[in-house]
């Protein structure tokens, strides 16, 4: 597990990694993750609303496309935070996958392969997932700093919980 200061650098620095404009609205964010994946990247509502124990975001990479679920009946910032949660999911999982990030793993865990390590804190329920759950936040605060919408008037019954779609 990254220090906090360590943590809140490595955030920082996927920040910069989008070489995002100054200011920037949750649609660009998207649009520019996307692109940067080469796949698309959807907002959908979650099909089984948020509640105790229950998630209130959620991440799926599927062959095809990466889907965000969002709870829509939450507020509209409480839906954009859970967004940005989702993509510092996405951003910390493609840093690893790029070979970034993986001195932190290896420090931790010296003999395994840091794609073996990957896929057992996805799984884990002893702490190491808490800490996942952190850097996306850290990684959602870096990003939310520098969002700059417009509040939405209304969630549209069809589409993005957000009023878009990025692809």
């Amino acid at each position: 597990m990254l220090s906090c200061r360590r943590s809140r650098r490595w955030a920082a620095e996927l920040v910069d990694e989008l070489a995002l404009p100054a200011r920037f609205s949750t649609e660009f964010l998207l649009g520019r993750v996307a692109a940067r994946k080469g796949r698309r990247l959807e907002v959908l509502p979650l099909p089984v609303s948020g509640g105790v124990g229950r998630p209130h975001g959620l991440w799926v990479q599927a062959a095809e496309a990466d889907y965000i679920f969002v709870e829509p009946r939450t507020s509209a910032l409480h839906r954009r935070h859970i967004v940005l949660h989702e993509i510092g999911h996405i951003l910390a999982h493609e840093r690893v996958a790029r070979g970034r990030g993986r001195e932190e793993f290896r420090s931790l865990v010296p003999d395994l392969d840091p794609e073996v390590v990957q896929r057992l804190l996805a799984r884990a329920h002893d702490g190491t997932a808490d800490a996942a759950e952190r850097e996306a936040e850290e990684i959602a605060t870096a990003l939310g700093r520098r969002i700059r919408d417009a509040p939405p008037r209304r969630v549209p019954a069809v589409g993005g919980v957000l009023g878009f779609r990025a692809s």
